[in-house]
């Protein structure tokens, strides 16, 4: 009861303060509102409630604290990681006030000036005016202004409020005072700017320098407390419902029987689709770097800025058949094939229905960006099909227990997949080490065989980084500094330089025009891929980079905090919103001049020749709407995955199920750390591996339910 009576309370806070006008309200008249709210939420909340009472009671005092906590973690998760708005109640007092004279050079002492509140103009019958002004639709203009003449506004706001002036050569000087604080500004200005001069003075603000947080005043912070708690328990509502919900799962369910099998029939709706892509995308999806490796495939002259070992995998296919659509095939089958194998041995190790894994197998076939991805030419598509084919691996071991024995072929097959992992991305080495370490622990019986398999992958990674590189003549470049720069520019857009006048030359001389690099929290690509930044220098003096990086990392942490939250937010935002400067690279597509392309049309590029072209068009114009941003960015799959982990390890009651899920974490962590761009690719294992384990995690069998009788 208590529970069902919290959530109305603070659901009816929430949508309360909501409600147009509801910033003009009395406190007491917001709390009857609210009030009359609640008894209408109570009854439905009695459902949730109801559920969440049940888990709690069963679980000790210390466990139910730490449960509701969790609660409230959730809840503050939901509300900087969609990110959910704020309720309406930021109040602002606005004056603007001409100062008299003028500067020495200025022809005039014009005032163009316009109120903006939460991205939209304030209407000039709002403000107040004292004195000659003129409107000049959006502005308010004072030619010549006597004195006293100023604006005066009050009132509130949502997200952000700012004031915006016109600069040119007759523009005069003004004093603004707002919320206890004040500033006087020279308009003027030489030539006229087109953007004139914006002062901000409350809120969020769109930034390329970082994630840009509201502000919030003390109704604010009520409401999103109500915000954090009500969404908080209806999620630990949600899950105690799917954990103490009763398994669904017959008697004769038990361990399959042919792994291979069930692999093989899992991945076959993924490999359809893919096919069906494949076709669609004819002869695959290339972008500038699948063009490039490609090219260098061609005339066996080699980078290691792309992946050897995709280069060669390149050159092998082509020489059977040249065509994209040779490594497009192979790529999507291994892809498919892998996830498969995933499929099988978690419904193996969960009991879960077999429903369940048809469920998620159609859910991996359906989701456009796995079967576009897996045939398009990216290193990460074999990369992911090898973590992914790992991941089942420790599934597989956490099935057998400890007393299973891997085979010498199969130590074979664990090595190759742990050569592929780390000679494909440079997040591989990690995730492979953990992989290795996770299989020691849960395979005691083959430990040394589990080591075998991790020292010949070692093996064969210096053989390919050394003789190998070396016998194939690749021209050796190093891309290191574009991390370097990328955090450099950061420091730069604050205005902190390092303290050697020598550094201080080297970083103009790589870019002397632009002082802050032209710096993007969220990419890297406006810093190093601008013809003002010279590449080459950069590169020739990447160790000195590197120094200065961290010199001024010690000096200003704070600087390395911001850009790290704006640069990882990949990984832990769900939802972009106006105030982020955040993007989603998703597929290999673009439509310039209204046409979908895969292949940018140049002399000696592959050809694209789309079997179904009204079908590509179509496709490809859908998952290019804005909209599928929110679909496609992977941060809520890393969420639900937690969240279906815990229950389908309270469900087996098993908590080392909760290894199944560092495979995909380290992945994402190191990923996190040396993050450049934020392209959907970078964690495609993520994907493939919430949408296989997600479906069998909450329906997997309760240890404590007794399986139907089929009789």
């Amino acid at each position: 009861m208590l529970l069902a009576i919290l959530l109305a309370t603070t659901a009816s806070w929430s949508l309360v303060a909501r409600i147009p006008g509801a910033e003009l309200l009395a406190p007491w008249q917001v709390v009857l509102v609210a009030t009359f709210c609640a008894a209408g939420l109570w009854f439905p909340m009695q459902l949730p409630a109801r559920a969440l009472g049940v888990w709690l009671a069963g679980l000790g005092k210390r466990a139910r604290v730490l449960a509701l906590l969790l609660a409230m973690a959730i809840g503050g998760i939901w509300l900087y990681a969609v990110p959910i708005g704020n309720a309406p109640q930021g109040h602002a007092e606005v004056t603007v006030e001409v100062l008299p004279g003028k500067s020495p050079e200025a022809q005039g002492r014009e005032v163009w000036l316009r109120l903006e509140r939460d991205g939209t103009d304030v209407p000039p019958h709002e403000l107040i005016q004292n004195g000659k002004w003129q409107e000049k639709a959006p502005f308010l203009l004072a030619i010549d202004p006597a004195d006293p003449t100023a604006v005066h506004w009050e009132g509130h706001y949502t997200n952000n409020l700012r004031l915006v002036f016109v600069s040119h050569p007759w523009s005069g000087r003004v004093r603004v005072t707002w919320n206890g604080q004040q500033r006087d500004i020279d308009l003027y200005r030489a030539i006229a700017s087109d953007s004139g001069y914006a002062l901000e003075l409350a809120g969020a603000f769109p930034s390329n320098y970082r994630l840009a947080f509201p502000d919030r005043d003390a109704r604010q912070w009520v409401v999103a407390l109500c915000d954090a708690a009500g969404l908080g328990l209806l999620s630990l509502a949600l899950f105690a419902w799917l954990v103490t919900r009763r398994s669904d799962v017959p008697s004769v369910a038990g361990p399959i029987s042919n792994i291979a099998r069930e692999s093989l029939w899992l991945a076959l709706p993924l490999m359809a689709t893919s096919m069906v892509m494949l076709l669609v995308f004819y002869p695959g999806l290339m972008t500038s770097d699948s063009l490039d490796q490609w090219r260098q495939a061609g005339a066996m002259g080699f980078s290691d800025a792309h992946p050897l070992l995709y280069s060669l995998l390149m050159v092998l296919l082509r020489a059977v058949w040249d065509s994209p659509a040779a490594v497009a095939l192979c790529q999507s089958i291994a892809f498919s094939l892998a996830c498969g194998w995933l499929l099988a041995q978690l419904r193996h190790y969960l009991q879960a229905p077999a429903r369940a894994a048809w469920l998620a197998a159609w859910l991996l076939a359906l989701f456009p960006l796995l079967p576009m991805t897996a045939v398009t030419l990216w290193k990460d598509v074999p990369y992911a099909a090898a973590v992914i084919a790992l991941t089942g691996w420790v599934v597989a071991a956490l099935a057998a227990g400890p007393p299973a024995m891997i085979r010498w072929r199969g130590v074979i097959a664990l090595s190759l997949l742990l050569f592929c992992v780390m000679a494909m991305r440079h997040n591989g080495p990690p995730v492979a080490i953990a992989v290795v370490l996770m299989l020691v622990l849960l395979s005691r019986s083959s430990r040394w065989r589990v080591a075998a398999a991790g020292g010949l992958a070692l093996v064969l990674m210096l053989l390919l980084k050394g003789p190998l590189t070396s016998a194939l003549d690749v021209e050796r470049k190093s891309v290191s500094y574009i991390l370097y720069s990328h955090h450099i520019a950061a420091h730069l857009a604050e205005g902190h330089l390092p303290d050697a006048a020598k550094d201080r030359e080297l970083l103009h001389r790589i870019n002397p025009l632009q002082n802050d690099w032209a710096y993007n929290c969220a990419t890297v690509n406006p810093v190093v891929f601008n013809p003002d930044f010279d590449r080459r220098h950069a590169q020739a003096n990447k160790d000195e980079l590197l120094r200065i990086l961290l010199e001024l990392a010690q000096k200003r942490p704070d600087i390395e905090y911001r850009h790290g939250l704006c640069a990882s937010g990949l990984i832990w935002r769900i939802k972009d919103n106006s105030n982020d400067p955040l993007y989603l690279a998703s597929v290999g597509l673009w439509a310039p001049e209204g046409r979908v392309v895969w292949i940018e049309r140049k002399p000696g590029n592959p050809v694209q020749d789309s079997k179904a072209p009204e079908l590509a068009e179509f496709i490809g114009k859908l998952v290019l709407l804005p909209g599928m941003e929110f679909i496609f960015r992977p941060a809520f799959y890393m969420y639900a995955l937690i969240f279906a982990c815990g229950v389908g390890a309270l469900r087996r009651q098993e908590p080392r199920l909760w290894l199944f899920i560092l495979v995909p974490a380290v992945h994402t962590a190191f990923l996190a750390l040396s993050i450049v761009a934020q392209d959907a690719r970078y964690q495609l294992p993520l994907y493939a591996t919430a949408l296989s384990a997600i479906p069998l995690l909450l329906a997997a069998s309760r240890k404590t339910d007794r399986p139907r009788s089929t009789t």
